[in-house]
């Protein structure tokens, strides 16, 4: 029986969503090996095995590819799939900035908030691309998230929601040994889980109900 001709050509890749996802991964390590500035589209698309009309297809510029990197990594700070509507609180609170995340996670969080402050100098368009499609899309879920709460009577703040989410949301990271350092010491766990449940306790303290009970889980 005669053997069927193989293809030519590069073999299928899967979904376009399957590509793109190999393209971030591949795009974000090559861009913390030798930075943003030095790493070009077509040498991604050579490392990575692309057509070139199928990488700018996917993705139209660099930049639009650390934007979508940035949409990834606002993902990985909160996490708001994790709650349900049942959730005390101070347990959804904990359940939203990770109470529990680990090691290789916070690692993986933390490389692109290291390549944007590492390259502030030579890539502004990179600590944009932060605020416009992870910060800023964070903080407006986050407020929502907080106006449902008050509105069930849970949280009492006479302000805009939008900047307690702000708030909250300094409390957590902006702290330093928190992933938003591109400087900070090794990630601990412990230390991290205790930090987000006294930014929790503290802010409940301040915008919980009268006799509204403050203790993330353990």
């Amino acid at each position: 029986m005669k053997e069927a001709k193989r293809p030519r050509g590069r073999p299928p890749v899967g979904s376009d969503e399957e590509r793109s996802q190999a393209i971030l991964d591949l795009a974000l390590k090559i861009f913390v090996e030798q930075g943003y500035a030095a790493t070009t589209m077509d040498e991604l698309a050579a490392k990575g095995h692309w057509s070139k009309q199928t990488l700018y297809r996917l993705f139209p510029s660099k930049v639009a590819l650390f934007e979508a990197l940035a949409d990834r990594h606002r993902q990985s700070m909160l996490d708001f799939g994790a709650i349900t509507d049942e959730d005390p609180v101070d347990i959804a609170l904990a359940k939203i900035f990770r109470v529990d995340l680990t090691e290789a996670e916070d690692l993986s969080r933390r490389s692109i908030l290291q390549l944007a402050g590492a390259e502030r100098g030579m890539a502004p368009e990179l600590a944009t691309a932060i605020r416009s499609c992870g910060y800023e899309p964070s903080r407006a879920r986050l407020a929502q998230w907080l106006e449902s709460r008050r509105a069930r009577g849970e949280l009492v703040f006479e302000e805009e929601s939008l900047e307690y989410a702000g708030i909250l949301m300094a409390m957590m990271f902006v702290a330093p040994g928190l992933p938003s350092d591109p400087s900070v010491p090794p990630f601990n766990p412990d230390r991290y889980r205790a930090h987000v449940k006294r930014c929790i306790a503290v802010f409940l303290g301040g915008v919980g109900s009268p006799g509204l009970h403050s203790a993330p889980p353990r």
